[in-house]
């Protein structure tokens, strides 16, 4: 004779939990992995924001030193100067470009993680789609930063103007051309490549990215 949960075994009712085969998430590892989540999202937008205060491109060689910041200002061989003032305006429309950008990105991380750590604290659930829509938003912004600036600055320095051009003259490679390599003008070697702001947003971009992924462990566990 078939006994009873035989029958609803095989009528296809339901399963234990303990025949589950994916495990579940603890509340205290739940709510760790949420901390975790807002911690890497808001330390994201900090570095964003920390990144337009230092330099994104370099062209360095025996007496030459010009580091391009976000903004409208670049320095050669220590001195301050705009974009405009030197005949590079095109670039500096890529560099204004990548001040607004990081700094939206940063405002938006940070308000994500700042209110995800508040929520947490109160022993509530986030609103899912509300704030992690505000971090992957910046997230993204900070991946597209990231790209801008090998993409676009080649790019605008072969369209900027001045006398003689500032792409003629070069030898075995050209800023005009790459991001980041070596080449020789006037007869002196100069090395051109991302610089600390770039490399800052980078790091940002990495912590975001580990941070959304931890904020879909910690708000859909399974």
């Amino acid at each position: 004779m078939v006994s009873q949960a035989e029958s609803s075994s095989s009528a296809g009712g339901p399963t234990s939990p303990a025949m589950s085969s994916e495990p579940r998430l603890s509340d205290e590892e739940i709510g760790v992995a949420r901390f975790a989540a807002a911690g890497l999202v808001l330390v994201s937008g900090i570095l964003a924001l920390y990144s337009i205060f230092s330099y994104w491109w370099l062209i360095n060689g025996t007496g030459v030193d010009i580091a391009f910041f976000p903004g409208a200002s670049l320095r050669s061989n220590g001195t301050f100067s705009t974009y405009a003032s030197a005949g590079l305006g095109p670039v500096g429309g890529v560099y204004e470009a990548i001040l607004v950008l990081a700094i939206v990105a940063g405002i938006l991380a940070i308000v994500a993680g700042v209110l995800s750590f508040l929520m947490t604290i109160r022993h509530r659930k986030p609103q899912n789609m509300r704030l992690a829509g505000l971090a992957l938003a910046g997230v993204v912004l900070e991946g597209i930063t990231v790209a801008i600036a090998p993409a676009m600055t080649p790019w605008a320095l072969n369209d900027s103007g001045g006398t003689p051009s500032y792409c003629s003259g070069w030898t075995q490679g050209s800023p005009c051309s790459s991001f980041w390599g070596t080449g020789t003008y006037g007869g002196v070697g100069l090395t051109f490549v991302g610089a600390d702001g770039w490399i800052i947003m980078i790091g940002a971009l990495a912590l975001g990215v580990l941070g959304l992924l931890i904020w879909r462990l910690g708000h859909n566990p399974a």
